[in-house]
């Protein structure tokens, strides 16, 4: 659900203590010492479609991610993002419609 509506809205959400928050279900494949969760949604595209995919970390700590770990890993989004654009245009995959010399 968490990760979803992150996707969905494109806004990253910060989980600082999971331990008090009623999703904790969501996140049952990280280890039950998980502390705390970070969600940031990269933007990838397939075609013209909107693709959903997110970054999702955990910590051991309470409070663990800093605002500039929070920076880092969108910056990281961010980067995918650009790759995965680069990745899929015509140029990357040899389709390219400019005519041949």
């Amino acid at each position: 659900e968490m990760v979803k509506r992150a996707i969905s809205s494109g806004q990253g959400s910060y989980v600082p203590n999971l331990q008090l928050n009623s999703g904790r279900g969501e996140f049952s494949y990280f280890p039950l010492a998980t502390q705390g969760v970070l969600i940031k949604p990269v933007p990838v595209l397939q075609g013209e479609q909107k693709a959903p995919a997110a970054i999702v970390l955990g910590t051991d700590t309470v409070r663990g991610f800093t605002p500039k770990d929070q920076a880092w890993v969108s910056t990281i989004a961010e980067k995918l993002s650009v790759t995965a654009k680069m990745a899929s245009s015509p140029i990357a995959d040899g389709t390219s419609s400019s005519p041949a010399s």
